[in-house]
């Protein structure tokens, strides 16, 4: 699942895009009980609305994002495991793969979060399967953000605050 929230948001807005969709999972930023209520508890308590994202052709009834993203299983650094996450315990370094951003859904991604973030701080979080222990980095600018997305330097199972920056740019190459 690929979920962002969007921070002291009080309804959802309509966002039509071309090659990816947004679903809001509840209806009122002050509704407490928005997903995952027991395990991702900042997510669940934070005033916000709270957004899947997931592509048409995403597994049907599940609405996932993985054709978004190309996920390296064997991008693996103990090292840089240990200063990113320093209070995760390692046995759950396995569970935070490196992803990154697929060039096909760079301008609706993009977008997305720039019409997101340009309101307030986001969270971003793309859980896969996992123990669920609730990892929370930031805060990043959102071309910051992006250049690690696109280095494969975000992971799975890790919550990212994200705030504006006035440009984000064009993709380093």
């Amino acid at each position: 699942d690929l979920l962002i929230l969007v921070i002291n948001e009080d309804i959802p807005n309509e966002i039509s895009l071309d090659k990816i969709c947004v679903k809001s999972l509840n209806l009122l930023g002050s509704v407490k009980k928005k997903y995952y209520c027991e395990i991702w508890p900042f997510i669940n308590d934070t005033y916000g609305i709270l957004y899947k994202i997931f592509t048409p052709n995403g597994l049907g009834e599940f609405e996932c994002c993985d054709e978004m993203f190309e996920f390296d299983y064997d991008k693996y650094d103990d090292s840089i495991h240990k200063m990113l996450f320093p209070e995760m315990p390692s046995e759950m370094f396995s569970e935070c793969i490196s992803m990154r951003l697929v060039e096909e859904y760079y301008a609706d991604f993009m977008a997305l979060l720039e019409m997101k973030s340009s309101k307030s701080t986001i969270a971003f979080l793309c859980r896969g399967q996992s123990d669920d222990k609730e990892v929370i980095l930031g805060t990043y600018q959102l071309k910051d953000f992006y250049k690690k997305l696109c280095l494969g330097e975000v992971y799975t199972n890790v919550c990212y605050l994200i705030t504006s920056d006035c440009n984000y740019g064009e993709k380093d190459t």
